[in-house]
């Protein structure tokens, strides 16, 4: 295994049309489902009912020349290998589209049942090719009890993290922080799955999703979407008491990037510092960096990554290619890692790229992967 090889710790796949309409039209108003439909408010698509809000689809997998290979490799994972083949990367940690976006449906249920039915599906697609496609979970966290099962459930089946909401709701009975949710965190603890926080999977808008006069917002859409997960980390895992419960619990920010950090960083310890004493409220046991040292940031092109790197523990940080979204980096990840993270020396590319993932995830790398990875 000459060739160079990378992981990334953050890829996704676009779900079958026909998913959730297949799988749940008995069940549902096939209206509250995910779906394609012809048109939407008169302009003609297809677009992509995804539970709350519309995309319009034509064009958001145009990757260059290999448009219609991307859309294929969502189908037959035997396609998406070749992909990874061409762009140098040797495992993925697979993530969903349209489920994220479903999260938001305001009928919880049909949000349960959409994240039940992905995950049945993630598994089958994982396991035609298991040493180099990893599956993500999605979990409706509404009700605690559910959300505990199904956790159980894919963990079993071999999937390697769970992707929550990223934040709560407003109208839910309990914040994460509660005990009501203890058993989750500990059977993620227990079962080594990490928990996901990602963008777009929570209450902020995704301003792929605006249409006609709604553009106007489309930056306070897109500013703020990068926002709910570092909130929701620092209020319910870190000052909630979530981290001190469940000290071998694993966390995950996905696609915020690293240049958010040292901003938040200061405001986090100031809060710890100054605002618990001064103001009132509950204190942490350990430091805010200490406990950023359990939680994994994932970063894909960030120009300004530098910024943070400083400041965290490098062995955390790790590189995602979003593969086959907008802005993936494919088919040319590998010169974009040697031009965006190259200045920090091999060794730390290495972790960033391939080895933090793999303790993260629990992925099999190949032995000279492992050597290499040893030798760096």
């Amino acid at each position: 295994m000459a060739k160079r090889w990378v992981v990334s710790a953050d890829s996704h796949v676009v779900e079958p049309d026909d998913l959730f309409t297949k799988a749940l039209g008995k069940k549902w108003d096939v209206e509250k489902l995910p779906r394609i439909v012809k048109s939407y408010k008169g302009e003609k698509g297809p677009w992509l009912f995804a539970g709350k809000e519309y995309i319009l689809l034509a064009g958001t997998l145009d990757v260059g020349d290999d448009a219609e290979m991307l859309k294929k490799a969502n189908e037959d994972p035997s396609i998406r290998l070749q992909c990874l083949d061409k762009d140098g990367v040797w495992a993925e940690v697979l993530f969903a589209t349209t489920t994220m976006l479903a999260m938001r449906s305001p009928d919880n249920l049909v949000a349960r049942d959409c994240t039940r039915v992905f995950n049945d599906w993630m598994i089958e697609y994982c396991r035609q090719a298991p040493h180099r496609l990893y599956g993500a979970a999605m979990i409706h966290m509404d009700d605690p009890a559910w959300a505990t099962k199904e956790l159980k459930k894919v963990a079993k089946a071999g999937l390697r993290c769970a992707m929550i909401n990223t934040d709560m709701r407003p109208e839910w009975k309990h914040a994460y922080q509660d005990k009501a949710y203890d058993k989750f965190w500990s059977v993620a603890q227990e079962s080594g799955m990490p928990i996901m926080i990602h963008i777009v999977a929570g209450n902020k808008r995704d301003p792929f999703t605006t249409h006609g006069h709604e553009k106007k917002d489309i930056a306070r859409y897109l500013i703020d979407l990068f926002t709910d997960g570092p909130i929701t980390l620092a209020n319910e895992f870190i000052f909630g008491g979530i981290m001190d419960r469940f000290p071998r619990l694993k966390v995950v920010l996905g696609e915020y990037e690293l240049s958010w950090y040292p901003y938040w960083l200061f405001r986090a310890e100031q809060v710890a510092d100054i605002f618990v004493p001064m103001i009132g409220g509950k204190k942490v046991k350990k430091s805010v960096r200490d406990y950023m040292k359990r939680v994994g940031q994932g970063v894909i092109d960030d120009p300004f990554a530098s910024a943070g790197i400083d400041l965290i523990d490098v062995n955390t940080l790790m590189w995602g290619s979003d593969f086959p979204h907008p802005r993936c980096t494919y088919p040319n990840s590998l010169k974009l890692i040697d031009e965006k993270f190259g200045h920090l020396g091999p060794a730390t590319v290495e972790k960033i790229t391939v080895t933090n993932a793999a303790r993260f995830y629990n992925i099999d790398l190949p032995k000279e992967m492992r050597m290499k990875a040893a030798a760096e």
